[in-house]
């Protein structure tokens, strides 16, 4: 039996994206938004979605705000490294005084040990 296919997402261009939005924007007909979108095979939902991009860049200074968000792993944003960097050398400083700390009690038990061990080589001869 043969494998069926996966289905491929339908990419658009900004400039689709846009004729569409001005298309249903010109609509002044009842049912004539719906005509648009069942002939360009497209949802109302995606239409509200594009209007927000759209709002959204035209906002932001943007030509259109349609034009598809780069794919990919994000790069780290750099306030979160700085942070993060800040946390890590707190953490650092505090356990270095801490190895100070122990290398200190260490130095003392040998000290300690060692008056012991002549204390009691004296009380044995």
């Amino acid at each position: 039996m043969p494998k069926a296919q996966k289905a491929k997402r339908r990419r658009f261009k900004a400039s689709d994206k846009l004729r569409i939005l001005q298309a249903t924007d010109q609509a002044t007909e009842f049912g004539e938004v719906g005509r648009i979108l069942r002939r360009e095979g497209i949802y109302h939902s995606q239409l509200y979605k594009w209007r927000e991009e759209r709002a959204a860049g035209l906002a932001a200074g943007l030509a259109s705000g349609l034009a598809g968000k780069p794919r990919g792993v994000k790069a780290p944003d750099l306030k979160a490294l700085q942070q993060e960097n800040l946390k890590l050398e707190r953490q650092n400083a505090r356990l270095e005084k801490e190895l100070k700390r122990a290398e200190i009690i260490i130095e003392f038990q040998k000290k300690a040990a060692a008056l012991f061990e002549t204390t009691k080589a004296t009380e044995e001869s």
